[in-house]
C-alpha cells in the first residue's frame, strides 16, 4: 500500500510540473530573477524543470553562477475549483544554463535554464509530503495526466483551425460546417474529439495504431491522425 501511495504522490507531483497554474521562483541573492524578462516559460523535460529567458537575462546569469533556488508551482490539474487545484509543488535545487534555442513559432533565440532538483515537496489536502527525487523523475511518468491535460488545452486553444480541418476531412464536411472543436481527452492509446455542427454536438474517438511510449511518439501520432501542423 505504501509503495502504491508513493507512486501516486510522485505522479501527482510530476503532473503539476507538466500543468502548473502559477509559477513562483526564488533565487538566492537575487531580488527579482525575472525583473528584466517576466515571461517565465516552464516545461517538463523528463522530470527536469526547464525554463527559458531572454539571452543574458538576470535568470540566465544566475544559472551560469549555479545559484540555489526554490520553484513553487500552483496546480493546474483538473477543472477550476476542484480539489487538485488546491495542491502545490515546491522544487528546491540549483539553476544551470544548458544553452540556447530558437523558438519554432516566433524565431526568437532564448537561453535555456534548468533546475537540478534535490528536494521535492507536494502539498495536497493540507498534507505536506516529501517525494523521492528518483520517483519524481521516473521515465514512466513522462506521459502523466498533467501533460495530457495541457496538450488538450493547447490544441483546443491554439490549433482550432487544424482541428476543424481534421474533423471536416474525417466526416466529409465542408470546413464552414464545423463550428468549433475541442480535444476533449487524450491518452497514450487514443484521442477524443468533441465538435459542434448546425445540428448540435458530436463526439469521436480516434484509436492510435499503437500506444505511445513517449511524448515524442504521442506528438507524432497526433500529427498523423489529426493534422501535421499540430505542435
Amino acid at each position: 500500500m505504501a509503495a502504491t501511495r508513493s507512486v501516486s504522490v510522485a505522479e501527482t507531483a510530476r503532473s503539476i510540473l507538466s500543468c502548473p497554474a502559477g509559477i513562483d521562483l526564488v533565487v538566492e541573492r537575487v531580488d527579482d530573477p525575472t525583473a528584466d524578462d517576466p515571461r517565465l516559460a516552464l516545461s517538463d523535460a523528463d522530470g527536469v524543470p526547464t525554463l527559458s529567458c531572454r539571452v543574458g537575462a538576470t535568470l540566465s546569469r544566475a544559472a551560469v553562477q549555479g545559484r540555489g533556488c526554490v520553484l513553487t508551482l500552483a496546480s493546474g490539474l483538473g477543472p477550476e475549483r476542484s480539489r487538485e487545484r488546491a495542491a502545490s509543488l515546491a522544487l528546491a535545487g540549483r539553476l544551470r544554463r544548458t544553452g540556447a534555442e530558437r523558438c519554432n513559432c516566433c524565431g526568437e533565440v532564448r537561453d535555456v535554464v534548468v533546475v537540478d532538483v534535490d528536494a521535492v515537496r507536494l502539498t495536497f489536502d493540507g498534507e505536506r509530503v516529501t517525494v523521492p527525487t528518483a520517483a519524481f523523475a521516473a521515465p514512466d511518468l513522462e506521459l502523466n495526466r498533467g501533460l495530457l491535460q495541457r496538450w488538450c488545452e493547447h490544441a483546443t486553444g491554439a490549433h482550432q483551425e487544424e482541428l476543424r480541418q481534421a474533423v471536416a476531412g474525417r466526416r466529409g464536411r465542408h470546413l464552414a460546417e464545423i463550428v468549433a472543436v475541442s480535444l476533449a481527452s487524450l491518452s497514450a492509446a487514443d484521442a477524443e474529439l468533441d465538435w459542434v455542427e448546425a445540428d448540435g454536438g458530436h463526439r469521436m474517438t480516434l484509436a492510435f495504431p499503437q500506444p505511445a511510449r513517449s511524448s515524442a511518439e504521442l506528438g507524432a501520432l497526433l500529427r498523423q491522425q489529426l493534422h501535421p501542423r499540430l505542435c
